[in-house]
């Protein structure tokens, strides 16, 4: 009987030991060596500016809704292209008359791939669109708009920088407020598109909001 109370003890103490010694060696490694846990869903939005030339040219501006799946990209986006065209209300009175001369309304949705690394990442998309056209025509008799809808070939890519790590939200970039999150902005560079019955390719700068990674 003693003999079976010293192997038990000697068991419990050995059992023991084990879990301290893996706990303590949990505790030596560099925190860099164990895997983020993944406490926010990779979903963000961010709205473009910059300009656009081919068969349609001008100012073109957009926004997009993006959610992220391991590599797998998600996006809707909603955009315009517009040009203006400016002449004098007459020689007497030097003011300038701007009038729409073009404009492109889109609405896509896109599927990409999307690479992170520490604190920017890489992506490019392309999908489908519904694209309308409304521009300004001039004939022998009248002037007016004319509308025309079709479907078209969107596509994008940008690249965009952000935080590394969880701190407090900043307003405009300076003033902190609340606890450290994974909310935070972004800023990049977008190359984007659409091949239809217009075609026009545009790059521009990026600004956004969300969850850009896992933090």
């Amino acid at each position: 009987m003693s003999k079976l109370y010293f192997t038990l003890a000697f068991t419990l103490l050995a059992a023991f030991g084990t879990i301290n010694g893996q706990e303590n060696l949990t505790d030596s490694l560099p925190t860099d060596s164990i895997a983020p846990v993944k406490t926010n869903p990779i979903l963000f939005a961010d709205v473009y500016f910059g300009g656009a030339g081919g068969s349609s040219h001008g100012f073109s501006a957009a926004g997009t809704l993006n959610y992220q799946y391991k590599k797998h990209l998600f996006t809707a986006r909603v955009g315009q292209l517009s040009s203006y065209r400016t002449r004098l209300l007459s020689p007497v009175l030097p003011f300038p008359l701007v009038r729409l001369q073009e404009s492109v309304d889109e609405y896509a949705l896109l599927y990409g791939r999307r690479y992170i690394a520490e604190n920017r990442a890489f992506s490019f998309s392309a999908g489908v669109a519904f694209v309308s056209r409304k521009h300004f025509v001039v004939n022998e008799d009248n002037a007016f708009y004319v509308r025309e809808n079709a479907f078209g070939l969107p596509f994008e890519a940008s690249i965009k920088w952000f935080k590394r790590r969880r701190v407090p939200y900043h307003i405009y970039g300076i003033i902190p407020i609340g606890k450290p999150t994974a909310f935070g902005n972004s800023f990049g560079f977008k190359v984007l598109g659409n091949v239809s019955k217009t075609t026009f390719v545009g790059i521009g700068v990026t600004f956004g909001f969300g969850y850009h990674k896992y933090y």
